[in-house]
């Protein structure tokens, strides 16, 4: 089966394994008592897989997972934290299949830009 053939199926996080990463997300940033309600990391979570399994751009991200820019900033942020390591972890554990996605190769960007003429020359 080609790249374009294969069409990645949502990833859903099972709840046993979601208790396992909760506390990992929780020990870097404490839940707020105030403040803005923050977005379901559970579903980010799940939408930053779906973006690294497809490597479509960030924009691309379906709006099941909640806004495409939380989630681009919310993977950095754990990557710099050094959470989103320990959360792959995890992650290829229970699911080795996922040791074949080299997720710190993830451009940083949106994606490849449609170029104007004027750029095209």
């Amino acid at each position: 089966m080609n790249r374009l053939q294969r069409v990645a199926a949502p990833r859903r996080i099972s709840d046993p394994l979601w208790r396992r990463i909760e506390p990992l997300l929780d020990a870097q940033d404490p839940p707020r008592v105030t403040g803005r309600p923050r977005a379901d990391r559970r579903l980010l979570l799940e939408g930053i897989l779906f973006r690294l399994e497809t490597g479509r751009p960030w924009r691309a991200l379906p709006k099941i997972y909640g806004d495409d820019s939380t989630a681009h900033r919310t993977f950095h942020r754990w990557d710099e934290e050094g959470v989103f390591e320990k959360i792959w972890d995890l992650l290829s554990r229970e699911h080795p299949e996922l040791r074949e996605i080299d997720w710190r190769w993830a451009p940083n960007g949106p994606g490849p830009r449609r170029l104007s003429l004027k750029q095209a020359l």
